[in-house]
């Protein structure tokens, strides 16, 4: 059996932990101790981790911070949510950044949910952190960047 291809593997994991309309909540942000993979796209290894939960579901995955970005790239998921609870402000704005209205507070959630006080993201970090030479485009078909992918044939 092929390899499935990185936006294959994102619509068949995200549609495992949600449905259209579903609201998922980041339960916890953390840098990685140990090497992990995403759940979302299979990437490894991973540093910065997400744990999204589904709360109708109570389904979750570990993810890396460039596939909760990029989920939104397929037509289906464009509309999924994430929610924090305070004290992940920082990270909601570092979100909002770069897909607006991707991530927002809800008060009933909690507090932070960072493992570790060290743990942040560098200001100045425009890739959210995960190691720098993971390009999803790189498995999309021959001339089709992430921007052409031809949505028909997934």
């Amino acid at each position: 059996m092929p390899r499935e291809k990185y936006w294959e593997r994102i619509a068949r994991a995200i549609a495992s932990l949600a449905k259209p309309g579903d609201r998922l909540q980041c339960t916890e942000v953390w840098q990685a101790e140990d090497s992990t993979a995403c759940e979302l796209c299979g990437h490894f290894p991973i540093v910065y981790l997400h744990r999204l939960t589904n709360p109708r579901t109570g389904r979750s995955l570990i993810v890396g911070s460039r596939c909760i970005l990029n989920w939104r790239r397929l037509p289906e998921w464009d509309q999924l949510a994430v929610e924090v609870g305070p004290g992940l402000e920082w990270w909601a704005q570092r979100m909002n950044k770069r897909v607006s209205g991707l991530v927002s507070i809800n008060p009933a959630l909690g507090t932070d949910a960072r493992r570790g006080l060290e743990f942040k993201y560098d200001e100045d970090d425009e890739d959210l952190g995960d190691d720098d030479d993971h390009d999803p485009d790189e498995e999309a078909p021959e001339g089709l960047g992430s921007d052409e992918v031809d949505w028909d044939s997934l």
